[in-house]
């Protein structure tokens, strides 16, 4: 099956052909038209070899820890209420993504990494 257009990527070739802008600052990356790119640097923070270790490795959110069902009702906030407080209180700037723990027996932190975020994003987005 295809890809649909609106999950197409541009290709290396394609990239190359498009105008390379400077931009000194992140905030404007929004106002890139369809035939300009910027590379951002460092894609990878100082003190990780590689984009792997980084995801593996790097700080990540913690949103408030629910421990039992009676807790999670007693607070009252849902985990995606809990999920946008802890990153609006970041005050760094890498993160990897963000943990949470289950309620129930299965007590193993599950690990969402930001990069998935962005392609649910996309998906919800397409799905509008």
């Amino acid at each position: 099956m295809a890809k649909k257009v609106f999950f197409r990527e541009d290709t290396k070739s394609e990239i190359k052909t498009k105008n390379l802008v400077e931009k000194a600052n992140i905030s404007e990356i929004g106002n890139l038209t369809n035939n300009q790119y910027v590379i951002i640097e460092p894609l990878v923070p100082s003190g990780h070899e590689n984009a792997r270790k980084f995801m593996k490795h790097a700080p990540e959110v913690w949103p408030k820890r629910q421990y039992s069902a009676e807790q999670a009702i007693k607070n009252g906030k849902t985990p995606v209420q809990l999920r946008e407080k802890a990153f609006n209180e970041i005050k760094g700037s890498y993160f990897c993504g963000y943990t949470f723990l289950p309620l129930g027996r299965d007590r193993r932190k599950r690990k969402v990494s930001l990069i998935e975020c962005l392609e649910g994003a996309r998906i919800f987005a397409y799905a509008i």
